[in-house]
């Protein structure tokens, strides 16, 4: 193994003497500055802006001053905007924000040689909307900070207020401080994962040092006083996670049914966004009596496309055991097991056949951010009519889509969804049709 003397130091970023002008921002959330020698990274500038740069590092360049203001740079409406990590494009006109994520998708799809026939204009969720949370807590000294990790940086920056998250995030947030001033021992640290479910507050506690007996009451004194739906510790973030204390089993709501959530679920951080999804995945497979959701997680496709019409009948397939037998707890509850079928089934290792596939008269799929390609080639064999792609990363996505255009689908149409307000992160959803 080599030692660190001979690994290569970073390489400095040297900047032009002269100003610069920002021509767009990447998918990164970095503006671009482009001169006749070459282009760099420029993070916290909007297109427009003429700027001069201080050294950086690899092809990323420092902010040293903006010397005149691009048309589409407005002041942050956070005060904690330039420290926070959580959203790096506050300086940005949202109208003009929502033209950015737009050119996003369409560039990504042009990247594999795809034309959408139709690309809607974003649609964008209401601040306060988001339901769940990854708060970082750390103790140093007699200081406790609790927020969102700083801009390209392990320091915590305390959220007061924040824009972003639901309220019940915002009115947990006293206790929560007050709970990791109790537990966190100087210089220790924990992740606080949230879900405002809709009977209460979820809360997973990750961090490395086991929990005492003293650090079990004050969970069990706290989660009495603020009402908590429940409570529960993990050592670290891919180990499950142990309930601690549960008032009540934290429910989630798809559509009209109610499914309980497994501590650390995931979810669509905001249900409004999850019903955008869901209106498309609706009307695009309205025709289908029989439809897979693959990669199904807790259903939120599956039921509302199951209630949607008495006579459909739906194959939801997930690899996470906690999700299926929380769907399946739910189906049994609200008497759909005859409607709805689940299969625990890694679809990174194992499509559905071919000979299955006959049967069905459409599909959705809503993949991880690194996509599915091994899905995509069996639909790009299959003779499914219609398919809806969801997914929160286009480049990944457009490649999963080339394949299954080259595989006889045409790409209807592309729906953005922006739920993650002032950030480099955007949704999208694709209705394919196999062609005639």
């Amino acid at each position: 193994m080599p030692s660190n003397a001979s690994k290569k130091a970073p390489k400095i970023f040297l900047p032009p003497t002269h100003p610069v002008t920002i021509a767009e921002i990447g998918f990164g959330g970095d503006g671009v500055a482009r001169w006749q020698d070459g282009f760099c990274y420029v993070p916290g500038t909007v297109p427009g802006d003429v700027v001069e740069l201080a050294q950086g590092h690899g092809q990323t360049a420092t902010l040293k001053e903006i010397i005149t203001p691009g048309p589409g740079r407005v002041t942050p409406p956070c005060p904690q905007a330039n420290a926070c990590g959580g959203c790096n494009l506050q300086m940005v006109d949202l109208d003009l924000l929502d033209g950015i994520k737009r050119d996003w998708v369409v560039t990504a799809l042009g990247h594999q040689g795809l034309t959408a026939e139709t690309v809607g204009i974003v649609q964008r969720v209401s601040p306060g909307s988001r339901r769940r949370a990854e708060l970082a807590a750390r103790r140093i000294g007699n200081k406790l900070y609790l927020g969102f990790h700083g801009m390209a940086s392990h320091r915590i920056v305390d959220i007061d207020p924040c824009l972003v998250l639901a309220p019940a995030l915002i009115a947990a947030l006293p206790s929560l401080r007050l709970l990791a001033e109790k537990m966190l021992q100087p210089d220790e640290k924990a992740d606080l994962h949230l879900t405002t479910s809709s009977n209460g507050l979820d809360i997973v506690i990750t961090r490395r040092r086991p929990l005492d007996l003293a650090d079990r009451e004050i969970i069990a004194i706290l989660a009495e006083q603020q009402n908590w739906a429940r409570v529960s510790w993990r050592h670290q973030a891919e180990k499950e996670a142990e309930p601690v204390i549960t008032a009540r089993a934290p429910l989630v709501e798809f559509g009209d049914i109610s499914v309980p959530l497994p501590p650390a679920s995931f979810l669509q951080a905001s249900p409004q966004a999850e019903k955008m999804m869901a209106d498309v995945v609706l009307a695009a497979l309205s025709e289908a009596k029989i439809v897979a959701d693959l990669f199904c997680g807790l259903g939120s496709f599956a039921l509302r496309l199951a209630t949607a019409r008495s006579d459909r009948r739906v194959i939801g397939i997930d690899a996470n055991v906690a999700a299926i037998n929380a769907l399946q707890q739910s189906l049994r509850q609200h008497q759909l097991t005859s409607r709805v079928d689940v299969i625990q089934q890694d679809l990174f290792r194992q499509t559905p056949t071919q000979e299955g596939m006959k049967k069905w008269g459409g599909v959705v799929f809503d993949p991880p951010r690194a996509g599915a390609t091994l899905v995509a080639g069996a639909l790009a064999k299959s003779s499914v009519p219609v398919v809806v792609a969801v997914s929160c990363n286009p480049a990944t996505m457009a490649r999963d889509l080339k394949i299954m255009v080259d595989g006889g689908y045409r790409l209807q149409s592309m729906t953005i969804i922006d739920q993650f307000l002032w950030s480099a992160h955007i949704e999208a959803v694709a209705v394919l049709r196999k062609k005639l």
